[in-house]
């Protein structure tokens, strides 16, 4: 997935929230926040909010919350902390990776759950 702009990111949540049927008043009292700051990154005038607050919107909206990170262009802090143990080895496996089709990437999945398995 390729990052989006603030305005991209804002559409996608105003059209997520009203598919919803979820006023943006509701929205935001839903996610802690106020319906000004809500509309305003439904406008694309404020950047897309903090980890945190992604991750409420993605819990509220329904949506897998890597994905609304990844759109955010936002990495969660536990991938940051798994790539600065690693970061050789992550940094090599990611470019390595890259351009594997989504079938591929479930293959090593599945493959890395199978030897953390065997690790323990």
């Amino acid at each position: 997935m390729v990052k989006i702009s603030k305005q991209e990111f804002g559409d996608w949540l105003r059209k997520a929230r009203t598919e919803k049927g979820v006023t943006l008043r509701k929205f935001a009292e839903m996610v802690g926040k106020s319906p000004t700051y809500i509309s305003k990154i439904e406008r694309g005038d404020f950047d897309p909010p903090s980890e945190e607050t992604i991750r409420t919107i993605a819990k509220e909206l329904g949506q897998d919350e890597n994905l609304v990170l990844g759109m955010a262009g936002k990495i969660s802090d536990e991938i940051r902390d798994i790539i600065t143990e690693n970061p050789i080895e992550a940094a090599q496996f990611l470019r390595t990776s890259q351009g594997l089709t989504k079938e591929e990437w479930h293959k090593l999945i599945s493959k890395a759950e199978t030897f953390k398995k065997k690790d323990k």
